[in-house]
């Protein structure tokens, strides 16, 4: 892999006292091609921080976020701050521990920027860019321009300080389409999904409404392009951005919401291409099936334009697609096949999911609805994979044969046993198998909990009391959960105000005599998994602790199944059934949640 040799490197205003001594560090190790003194509108100083730190502060929410940059500008500071750009003539490139976890980092300059940091007190007052694509990034908003463009435009070397007063690139708006293509391409990974043909020159929001973008990371994009979303839904990826004077519309589509399978969203990424020099599409295959995809499957009604574009789209793959549903469910059952794609519901609820169409297809149809995917690596090289599909009456679970075998396994031992479910069929295919069962009705205690009317005490007792039963149950057939956690305890309120509990997932269970030699998944939450073998009662003792720590009923109920002992839930106390009830009321949650604000976020 060829490595820039150039960086970056901005001594922010406050440790611009320490400049001098650090520049002639630098001259030592590196060459000195340039220093900036670079002047930001005031105006727009924490608009400029929000989109130079949009990649490694795209895990916050947009609340944190702005928490975040309100210190960084008094740690920092907001006067001029310089920037060096410097070339490392024998780059060294190796592991090494970074705010954003462990990353191969060009070690030499690393190294450096902690020993800078130092010198100035600690904190960040000192950046660098610590890989080639930070380079790129790092030039491409503060000067408009690539490692490879800045050569160009910067050739030879010199010391002597250049003021430049330009915010980054996009603050106050984007000049145009072009600047803002630039700008993603240097930053993140991004793909326009359709109608591209317009792009740039000739598009209107008029003619071709808002520009379906697949990205990487939806607030990533957001902070980087001063996105402002248009709907106060958390799941609406609708977004306005400033371009050549005027809001144009782009959805944030991104990897992970479901709008296509998250393997196929991550497959349309890699092998996406250029488009006349400007922007990134998907080849020529993922652009006909991410659009037979959308006319049919996310669509009432196919567009007419449509039509032409994916008979013309087929024939640049050698398909023969004619228009109507029969045909395009068999071509997309039959590329979902070989791919091992599923049908999946969007997280954004504005989007159709055409049901209709789907009872045409025999892949959607014979399975179900799908749920959830998981592919994880266990401990001790145990690779394992699940999709999970919702009948009307039935859960089927489709994945690695060994881990379905062994749910089939357990769950036979548990068959007849209430608040379990029962095994159907079960059949293997080589390296895969195919599990169905009864499906539990009700939710995840997780979110069954949230709301504040099922805290009652005929529902807590009856919660807890069924949930003891489970683990007699487990006991005397010798089966061993080892995942007991509130989303795998299925919740469901009966017509007298009491609770129905089940438990399900049973693919890391075991016979309690082979405990010490199954396998365990390295996605375990392990605040509920114990020392001991038999993890349980302990796992279960932690989630009544975490529901209701307040409660000493309860309390005592948790300590002893934590401790090991056997238990049953007493009476509650009128305490318990106080604290039950200020639990349930309105203005107590309302207290509560602005104090618990106010001790996590002090002013």
């Amino acid at each position: 892999m060829n490595e820039s040799r150039e960086h970056t490197l901005i001594i922010w205003s406050s440790a611009l006292p320490h400049a001098e001594r650090i520049l002639e560090d630098v001259s030592r190790t590196f060459l000195i091609l340039r220093v900036f003194r670079v002047h930001w509108s005031e105006a727009f100083f924490r608009d400029n921080l929000k989109v130079f730190y949009s990649h490694s502060q795209r895990h916050l929410s947009s609340s944190a976020y702005d928490r975040l940059l309100e210190g960084k500008m008094r740690h920092c500071g907001t006067g001029d701050f310089l920037l060096v750009v410097l070339e490392d003539p024998t780059p060294e490139y190796g592991m090494r521990e970074t705010s954003s976890g462990p990353r191969r980092v060009n070690v030499r300059l690393f190294d450096k920027k902690q020993e800078y940091r130092r010198w100035t007190g600690g904190g960040h007052r000192i950046h660098t860019s610590d890989t080639s694509y930070e380079t790129d990034k790092d030039l491409t908003l503060l000067l408009g321009v690539d490692a490879a463009g800045f050569c160009s435009r910067y050739p030879g070397s010199s010391r002597e300080e250049v003021l430049l007063r330009r915010d980054c690139t996009g603050v106050g708006g984007y000049d145009s389409l072009e600047t803002f293509f630039q700008v993603l391409d240097h930053a993140i990974d991004y793909c326009v999904l359709r109608n591209y043909e317009c792009l740039p020159g000739q598009y209107t929001e008029e003619e071709h409404g808002d520009i379906d973008l697949l990205v990487e990371d939806p607030a990533f994009a957001a902070y980087l392009t001063l996105a402002r979303p248009v709907f106060p839904e958390p799941w609406r990826v609708y977004h306005l951005v400033r371009i050549g004077g005027r809001d144009v519309p782009f959805d944030f589509r991104y990897v992970g919401d479901q709008y296509y399978d998250t393997p196929w969203e991550k497959q349309i990424l890699r092998t996406r291409e250029r488009c006349r020099g400007l922007f990134y599409v998907p080849d020529a295959e993922n652009a006909f099936y991410t659009l037979l995809y959308h006319a049919y499957v996310q669509k009432r009604t196919v567009a007419p334009d449509y039509l032409p574009k994916l008979e013309a789209q087929g024939r640049r793959i050698g398909v023969d697609f004619r228009p109507g549903p029969d045909d395009a469910v068999r071509l997309l059952d039959g590329f979902m096949e070989r791919n091992d794609y599923e049908y999946t519901r969007p997280v954004d609820k504005s989007v159709v999911y055409e049901d209709a169409f789907l009872q045409r297809s025999v892949r959607a149809f014979r399975l179900g609805t799908f749920v959830k995917r998981t592919e994880e690596d266990g401990a001790n090289g145990y690779r394992y994979k699940t999709v999970v599909y919702r009948g009307e009456d039935r859960f089927v679970k489709r994945g690695t044969a060994w881990l379905l075998g062994n749910e089939y396994r357990m769950l036979s031992a548990m068959e007849g046993c209430p608040g379990f479910p029962q095994v159907i069929s079960f059949r293997e295919h080589g390296e895969e198998a195919v599990l169905e069962m009864t499906r539990l009705e009700g939710m995840k205690a997780s979110v069954f909990f949230r709301s504040r009317d099922h805290h009652t005490p005929p529902i807590v007792k009856s919660f807890i009391r069924q949930g003891l039963a489970i683990l007699d149950q487990l006991d005397r057939r010798a089966v061993c959960h080892r995942d007991v956690h509130p989303d795998n305890l299925i919740v469901c309120e009966l017509p007298d105000g009491t609770c129905g509990v089940g438990l399900v997932d049973f693919g890391w269970a075991c016979k309690a005599e082979t405990l010490p030699d199954a396998p365990v998944p390295r996605n375990l939450n392990l605040i509920y998994r114990s020392p001991k073998d038999d993890s349980d009662r302990y796992s279960f003792g932690k989630i009544l602790s975490q529901f209701w720590p307040d409660l000493p009923a309860v309390r005592k109920v948790a300590e002893d199944l934590c401790g090991g002992r056997k238990t049953r839930l007493g009476w509650l106390t009128p305490y318990d059934i106080f604290r039950l009830f200020v639990r349930r009321s309105t203005w107590v949650w309302k207290v509560k949640y602005r104090m618990d604000r106010r001790l996590r976020y002090p002013a």
